[in-house]
């Protein structure tokens, strides 16, 4: 939890509270003969956290732009992990209880 507080800091500029485990989700993708790194096994922890401020793009030499989305209305193709997410119907939006 403190890695992800001081990574949406360091990233995004922004200090978080109320910060909860959201869900965790197993995506497996593998097929026989793929090339390299087109195969994988990724366990994902997703948090959900309150902030105060508008987060600030700070890391330009990463990504060329963020983008914000209606959580139904996200742009497709979605990367596997978040495909996985959202098709497991989470919500991240609905407060799990989970504080930690």
């Amino acid at each position: 939890a403190a890695c992800a507080c001081r990574e949406l800091l360091e990233e995004a500029g922004v200090e978080t509270f109320e910060l909860e485990l959201g869900t965790v989700t197993n995506a497996v993708s593998s097929r026989i003969g793929a090339p390299p790194g087109e195969d994988f096994h990724y366990l994902c922890v997703f948090l959900r956290c309150s902030i105060a401020e508008e987060p600030r793009y700070l890391e330009p030499d990463r990504a060329t732009e963020w983008e914000w989305h209606p959580w139904d209305d996200l742009p497709s193709p979605l990367d596997a992990r978040l495909g996985q997410l959202k098709r497991s119907g989470f919500n991240p939006f609905i407060s799990s209880g989970s504080s930690l």
